[in-house]
């Protein structure tokens, strides 16, 4: 989990005697998000808020510090740190209803990959008049593919309702822009994950969270950052 809420943490306290041990998992790199300009400052805000609420129970509770990436492993040496990657469970076969040809599924902290979209995808759309194309956002996003033809704009979904949702629908491509470093250098590939989910191939930037799981080239291919190769590829 991203956060540990306090009753949990009050949990680990009174329990502390009888448990075998306890680590933190981190998944994203947390004790920075507030220093990237490139995150939206109140996702940033509030995620460094969360993670310093319970950071000093954390380190008085954890005796090891378990990461999701080499990124943060990388970043952080003078840690000792346990590798621990994402454990990828999918749906054998993809059985959901037929939905949007291609899609983007990125929270708000992906501003910068969902403003890099738009041009691709106003070229994708205007050269093929059959594709649909899909993304999650605000009415910040929804203003921003406004002018473009068979765009659907998603309202975001809490975890469990989006879980379900791109299980029940298939699409053809889902999309994995990766931009810059800072935040992003320190992200999962958990991206292949939702677009699996949905039965899609994708399409991901050519940078290491990336790099090592779809070295066969099965589920998706990787591209660097031009959106001339990105329109071709879609």
């Amino acid at each position: 989990v991203r956060y540990a809420p306090a009753p949990w943490r009050r949990y680990l306290r009174n329990h502390q005697q009888t448990l075998a041990g306890a680590a933190l998992l981190l998944d994203d790199d947390l004790p920075d998000a507030f220093s990237d300009p490139a995150l939206p400052l109140r996702y940033a805000a509030k995620t460094a808020w969360r993670y310093a609420r319970g950071q000093r129970d954390l380190a008085e509770l954890c005796e090891a510090i378990w990461v999701s990436t080499p990124g943060l492993q990388q970043k952080y040496p003078q840690v000792p740190t346990r590798l621990v990657p994402p454990l990828y469970v999918g749906r054998p076969t993809p059985a959901g209803t037929p939905g949007p040809t291609y899609f983007y599924h990125g929270t708000a902290a992906h501003r910068r990959e969902i403003e890099w979209l738009v041009d691709i995808v106003a070229e994708v759309q205007r050269r093929n008049p059959r594709a649909e194309f899909e993304i999650f956002g605000t009415s910040r996003v929804a203003r921003l593919y406004r002018s473009i033809p068979r765009v659907r704009v998603l309202p975001p979904m809490p975890w469990r309702e989006y879980l379900g949702y791109s299980g029940s629908i298939t699409h053809a491509v889902g999309l994995a822009p990766l931009l810059g470093a800072g935040f992003n250098a320190s992200r999962s590939y958990t991206k292949i994950f939702d677009i699996t989910r949905c039965g899609a191939v994708g399409i991901y930037t050519d940078t290491a969270p990336f790099r090592e799981p779809l070295g066969d080239g099965q589920m998706g291919v990787l591209c660097a950052n031009d959106p001339a190769l990105w329109i071709e590829h879609i």
